[in-house]
């Protein structure tokens, strides 16, 4: 019955695509909210008749998120690590489907053309419709529109950017986000095993670049695959560490790090003007929450968790080392432990003020 239909889907909306109504295709990770599917047919649908498309509003709302997002999938096309690829299509008034970017046929030289072209989160926010963002996308490149909503529509992770008290201000940087990238059957099979065996948290670090791809496809056991980035001397799964200096290293935050007076005095006027990213370099580490009885502890500050169904992003946060501060945020950053009793107490305060909040619903 219609009644039956819909009872079902609504109760579980984030399982279907909202324009097939089918489940989403097995193999990428299940969105946590409503939102289309890969599929080509839905994709088209995306591009030539906007369902499920991103409105403005919705990213004005969200403008951080957006800006971290396409800085990320340019950094992954310049790397060419661009995985999931996009599918985008051109326009045509005939209603033919062409794709300009093909998974089947991934040019990540392409796609890191058409990205270097996507319109600044400060001329974006800016918009006041739809129409003004899609002309100023084509003011500035054919695909560069399609690509947009693929970025943003693509990633099935629930991201919202902390502000004031809601932040760890033991982290230093002001750029930190609640990530919720599992599912809901993930996450009650995680509440499940922690109720047996307690859960703690540390650090994962990755260059900005592979976060593109675990946005999209979780956090991932790689070891041994053609997706693994980094060496694993310790054995197969995902690598943490108690100490956030330990994962900064992998996510390259101290790498090149030194600027100028000149471009220090530069940077304080640009962070006083924009809240974005821009185009400045800029890193990412997560806090993780995994389960206490799934963690190998070969040495004290590298920790291995092989089960990935056992281990959960819970917070990214974002280093600019451009910024006229980066040494005093990268020294603060460097201390934090999840070792220590205080930072933990922090970290456990912190998802009880968002929950209490109704921000991570």
């Amino acid at each position: 019955s219609l009644f039956g239909f819909l009872s079902e889907k609504t109760r579980r909306l984030n399982k279907y695509c909202v324009n097939c109504t089918k489940c989403h295709l097995p193999g990428s990770i299940q969105p946590s909210y409503p939102t289309v599917c890969q599929r080509e047919l839905c994709q088209w649908a995306l591009a030539e008749l906007g369902i499920g498309r991103a409105s403005v509003e919705d990213i004005a709302l969200n403008a951080e998120v957006v800006d971290l997002l396409i800085a990320m999938t340019r950094l992954a096309a310049t790397s060419a690590l661009l995985s999931p690829f996009p599918l985008v299509f051109t326009k045509s008034d005939d209603g033919k489907r062409e794709k300009a970017l093909d998974p089947a046929k991934p040019d990540c030289a392409k796609a890191s053309n058409v990205a270097k072209l996507l319109p600044s989160m400060q001329e974006i926010v800016a918009l006041k419709n739809e129409k003004q963002l899609e002309a100023i996308c084509d003011e500035s490149g054919e695909f560069v529109y399609g690509l947009l909503q693929w970025i943003i529509t693509s990633c099935p992770a629930q991201i919202l950017s902390l502000q004031g008290d809601r932040r760890l201000r033991s982290m230093g940087t002001d750029y930190q986000f609640l990530i919720r990238s599992a599912t809901p059957e993930h996450e009650r099979e995680f509440a499940r095993a922690k109720a047996r065996d307690g859960s703690s948290f540390a650090f994962h670090g990755s260059k900005i670049e592979n976060w593109h791809s675990i946005l999209r496809k979780g956090l991932l056991n790689c070891s041994g695959t053609s997706l693994q980035r980094n060496g694993a001397s310790y054995g197969p799964g995902v690598y943490l560490s108690p100490e956030a200096s330990v994962s900064l290293g992998y996510s390259k935050v101290q790498q090149d790090t030194a600027v100028s007076s000149g471009a220090q005095r530069s940077s304080a006027s640009d962070q006083n003007s924009t809240r974005f990213f821009s185009d400045k370099r800029v890193c990412v580490m997560a806090l993780c929450e995994f389960i206490n009885s799934a963690v190998r502890k070969p040495t004290g500050n590298i920790w291995v968790v092989q089960n990935d169904r056992h281990v959960i992003p819970r917070f990214l946060f974002v280093f600019i080392p451009s910024m006229h501060n980066f040494s005093q945020v990268l020294r603060v950053a460097q201390r934090c432990s999840t070792s220590e009793a205080a930072f933990d107490r922090d970290v456990c305060a912190l998802c009880g003020h968002i929950m209490d909040a109704g921000a991570y619903q």
